[in-house]
């Protein structure tokens, strides 16, 4: 039983629930045990400014004590899910090696990024979500292996069914608050859908709600774990728009995938990684101008049902075939065991 030390953000954080933890149970069935030491103070620090020096404090001395007690004990390896407290390179050189961290963002752009280069550089091996990420992690450490989230296609299946009863089509978005700029952007064209049609709804899946100026007959979900999987069934036409930048480069495209595992067809900006899943097969379009091609797309399936079935159907083999748990976590495994020497 090879045993590993996972550095994990905050217990609600996307990147650590779909990235690290979704693997725990199924990599201990191939003998990989997994301890997951995740920061109970959360990744990022908190809005408010003069909260920040007191979630700094508490943050430094949790992770310190964290490393402390893995350096105490005889762990195999240690993966790094990003850095250990948010743009900071506190004590990961201080961690057991070998080292292998894993990246789903551009965050070398964020503020202070040349402490991901840091991390990278003394790091054995790391694992990147898509091809952009590589193409630049790749300058850092000539380790490097491209693993997409993984989907757990038994958690997240389609419900037609329910479906089939629904008055109103539902054209949904699914994420966190920060991602409302993206959604901002399309709004002009989500307006000219819901006065058009009547038989058309817009979800928004959150922990905030988002502050439309030109929308005010939307629907709104709070997030919440325990129903997302619900959210996501309950959606007809699953949106991800983002602008062109190196940011939106560097995304997973993980909503995109999760609206494919639930057979559900995409409209999303073809940036990215989105555009690399869109070649896979006929599941969507991409639009790319922020009004015409939104509201085309969308038309399109809204009038279309056979099309947005048959599309929905193509989008859950290529998940099954392509970005599964089951698939990917046969990636994993295989990468822990390289870096390890235990292939």
């Amino acid at each position: 039983m090879l045993k590993i030390a996972a550095f994990t953000g905050g217990v609600n954080d996307p990147s650590s629930r779909y990235r690290l933890r979704q693997y725990i149970d199924i990599l201990k069935k191939d003998d990989i045990q997994i301890d997951d030491f995740f920061s109970s103070k959360g990744k990022y620090p908190p809005i408010q400014k003069n909260e920040r020096l007191i979630w700094g404090i508490k943050s430094i001395s949790e992770r310190f004590k964290q490393v402390l007690s893995v350096n105490m004990k005889n762990y195999d390896c240690i993966i790094l899910q990003r850095e250990l407290i948010s743009t900071l390179n506190t004590f990961e050189k201080f961690t057991p090696r070998p080292r292998i961290l894993d990246v789903d963002d551009a965050i070398y752009l964020l503020k202070r990024g040349n402490s991901i280069k840091n991390i990278s550089q003394c790091s054995d091996a790391i694992i990147c979500g898509n091809k952009n990420l590589a193409d630049v992690f790749e300058k850092w450490n000539n380790k490097i292996y491209i693993i997409p989230t993984a989907v757990d296609t038994k958690k997240y299946v389609p419900n037609n069914e329910e479906k089939k009863t629904k008055e109103k089509v539902t054209m949904g978005w699914v994420g966190t608050s920060g991602g409302f700029k993206y959604l901002y952007n399309i709004e002009k064209a989500l307006r000219k859908i819901l006065q058009t049609r009547k038989d058309v709804e817009l979800l928004i899946v959150s922990d905030a709600e988002p502050k439309f100026s030109l929308i005010d007959n939307y629907r709104y979900v709070k997030w919440d774990e325990k129903t997302e999987t619900e959210s996501f069934q309950d959606i007809d036409i699953g949106l991800m728009p983002l602008v062109d930048d190196e940011w939106s480069r560097g995304k997973c495209s993980y909503k995109m995938l999760l609206y494919m595992s639930c057979e559900t067809p995409v409209v999303v900006s073809p940036v990215g990684m989105n555009e690399e899943v869109l070649y896979k097969g006929d599941i969507g379009f991409g639009a790319r101008n922020d009004f015409s091609d939104w509201v085309e797309s969308i038309e399109y399936l809204i009038k279309n049902e056979s099309r947005r079935i048959e599309m929905g159907k193509i989008g859950r083999k290529i998940i099954t075939n392509n970005y599964s748990i089951d698939v990917l976590s046969k990636e994993l495994n295989k990468v822990i065991r390289k870096t390890t020497g235990n292939a």
